[in-house]
């Protein structure tokens, strides 16, 4: 898909040359000048995951495969050849399909199906132009709509990180799909729950401009989803994206060295049907098992997700 909203590193580079070709006293200096850095940061807003990693390789998952507007989407999948719960896995920035494998498992051996999608930029997915938030979401639709939801008795979310926000997104009452009619539960390690954070994060030392990349990354998103009408930046922080109606499982790593607790004091005020735990023993990063987090997981889906 072609660039909507940045241009490429060539792309600048030449326009720079161009530029100080010009010379320092032409009129158009100053002008290309900050449209250079204005590009540049727009680039930087919207660049992808740089450290993607390997996909799942196990013999109990199969890798599916669909079409999001010429754009291959993948993803894991483990069906149980009858009608069950089915549990969809979103990894983090830097995580992968892999890091979810133990857990997987756990809702494997309980009776559900499990479905783990690769980010773009990670396994098997391909890289993005313009990395979003809602081209993820766009690919996991297109995944499950290439399913057979007859198989399905109810669809559960587990997201962590990054992953927790777009599984958060997938509940969000605007959206459409079969999906939203068999709305389980939704589950969150250590997630996201806002951008605002991110690009406070992002900006350094530059915080006091945060007013104007918000402008900036706002008016770009229009511009690489001009499907979505009346969007503000408030849309990309929770309650705006998600306020799910279904009961949500939140494991929070009590010292997260990631994301810090933004993010769970945020879904602890905006979050109405939910159990939160906060969970000494685990980490954000280094979390494939945790046996405290593993052991409530497996009280939630006693408690709620085997009786469906």
């Amino acid at each position: 898909m072609r660039r909507m909203a940045t241009y490429s590193n060539g792309q600048l580079l030449s326009i720079s040359l161009l530029i100080l070709g010009l010379g320092y006293f032409s009129p158009y200096f100053f002008g290309g000048l900050i449209f250079v850095i204005y590009h540049y940061v727009l680039k930087k807003i919207y660049a992808g995951p740089t450290n993607g990693r390997p996909a799942l390789n196990h013999p109990d998952w199969s890798i599916i495969k669909a079409d999001n507007d010429g754009i291959e989407v993948f993803g894991q999948f483990n069906n149980l050849d009858k009608k069950a719960p089915l549990v969809v896995f979103l990894h983090g920035w830097s995580s992968a399909t892999s890091q979810f494998l133990e857990r997987m498992e756990i809702f494997k051996a309980r009776g559900c199906h499990t479905l783990a999608l690769e980010l773009r930029h990670h396994g098997m997915a391909p890289k993005t132009d313009e990395w979003t938030a809602i081209k993820i979401i766009g690919d996991l639709k297109t995944l499950l709509n290439s399913l057979d939801s007859a198989n399905f008795s109810t669809i559960h979310f587990y997201g962590h990180s990054l992953g927790g926000f777009l599984a958060a997104g997938m509940t969000n009452s605007n959206n459409s799909g079969w999906w939203t009619n068999k709305m389980g539960t939704l589950m969150l390690e250590s997630p996201m729950a806002a951008f605002t954070p991110i690009m406070e994060e992002k900006a350094g030392r530059l915080t006091f401009l945060n007013p104007i990349f918000k402008w900036m990354a706002t008016r770009a998103l229009k511009k690489i989803h001009p499907e979505i009408t009346n969007f503000n930046w408030e849309d990309v922080d929770v309650p705006n994206w998600a306020k799910p109606a279904c009961p949500t499982l939140l494991l929070q790593a009590a010292n997260d060295e990631r994301l810090g607790m933004d993010h769970y004091n945020l879904i602890i005020k905006e979050f109405t049907d939910l159990s939160s735990h906060l969970i000494q023993s685990l980490s954000h990063s280094t979390n494939s098992s945790n046996k405290e987090r593993d052991e409530l997981i497996i009280e939630w889906i006693g408690n709620h997700i085997s009786s469906t």
